[in-house]
């Protein structure tokens, strides 16, 4: 099971639950029919995700990098539980894909800081086509 909501946008265009908010972002579906979010050279940030300070993460994902950016960016940001925002912060992680083609899948295991109870997924300059987040046992 994935820790965030609709990790592959398949809720459509109507429902993108788990992805907050996106400037400029477009949902669309590509000519087999799967969902993708094009942020473009923008960006845009997912909603907070209960997490448990110390576990092991893995986040699996899958994009495209903007042409004029060659790079599609997943960072990570988690916060304590006394409040959101820059001042209850306590760690981020970026995952920067290099991208030389179009579609690019990676996974990554990370540990959440101890003091962690929140996380923020967020992605700039591409498509978005899924992110998973799961927590390994």
């Amino acid at each position: 099971p994935s820790l965030n909501i609709n990790p592959d946008l398949r809720l459509g265009s109507y429902n993108p639950s788990g992805y907050g908010y996106l400037h400029r972002a477009q949902f669309f579906y590509d000519k087999a029919g799967v969902p993708g979010l094009d942020l473009g050279v923008s960006w845009g940030v997912g909603d907070y995700i209960p997490v448990t300070g110390g576990a092991r993460l893995r986040v699996r994902f899958g994009g495209e990098a903007h042409p004029d950016r060659n790079c599609f960016r997943l960072g990570l940001t988690y916060y304590r539980d006394n409040g959101f925002g820059e001042a209850s912060e306590v760690g981020r992680n970026r995952l920067p894909m290099q991208v030389l083609h179009r579609q690019t899948e990676g996974e990554v295991e990370l540990q959440t800081p101890s003091g962690a109870r929140w996380m923020r997924l967020s992605f700039t300059w591409g498509v978005l086509r899924h992110v998973y987040v799961q927590e390994v046992k």
